[in-house]
């Protein structure tokens, strides 16, 4: 029913490359992000699993860190449907974790917030900021985890510390946005 992604960080496109410009906004059957301006894709990663990864990127000069926003998603059957609320709370900090750790692995210097308790168009989430370094660059980041039935949504952006601000925010704010799909057609 739903499409299987896997988490895969787009440091690739954040440093080389043009990017295709396509429409602000990326239907799926689960969400709908809308990209901030300025922002272009969806870039879409096809894995050998069959997974996909949707990404947009802010463009800079060249040579300089793009501001990413990406959603991932990982279908991970039966096991999550039915949770108590507390218990889908530390089920989705617990993935959170294990993500940030992929994060971690590719950095240097790496410090994270602990998760924090948040909502996602009306879903209960889980939140963590970060820092480290990549490529000698400072960066940081904000990623969200959401469960949705038997999919985990993994929402992030990232940036370097010296670039404006107001590029990770708009990207944040895009996130803390998303439309998710409850079933009901919405």
């Amino acid at each position: 029913m739903y499409r299987r992604f896997t988490c895969f960080i787009v440091l690739a496109a954040l440093l080389t490359g043009a990017l295709p410009a396509t429409s602000a906004s990326d239907d799926e059957a689960l969400f709908v992000v809308m990209a901030p301006e300025g922002f272009d894709g969806p870039i879409r990663r096809s894995l050998e699993s069959g997974g996909q990864v949707l990404a947009y990127v802010k463009d800079r000069p060249a040579g300089q860190v793009r501001t990413l926003l990406q959603v991932s998603t990982y279908d991970v059957g039966e096991r999550l449907r039915g949770l108590s609320e507390s218990r889908r709370e530390a089920v989705t900090a617990r993935y959170l974790l294990q993500f940030l750790e992929g994060i971690a692995r590719s950095r240097e210097a790496y410090v994270q917030t602990s998760p924090e308790a948040t909502v996602l168009d009306g879903f209960p989430a889980a939140k963590a900021t970060w820092s480290g370094r990549a490529r000698g660059i400072d960066v940081h980041g904000v990623m969200y985890v959401v469960i949705i039935g038997t999919t985990i949504l993994q929402f992030h952006t990232q940036d370097a510390v010296s670039a404006p601000a107001s590029d990770m925010r708009e990207a944040v704010q895009a996130i803390e946005h998303v439309r998710l799909d409850r079933g009901d057609g919405r």
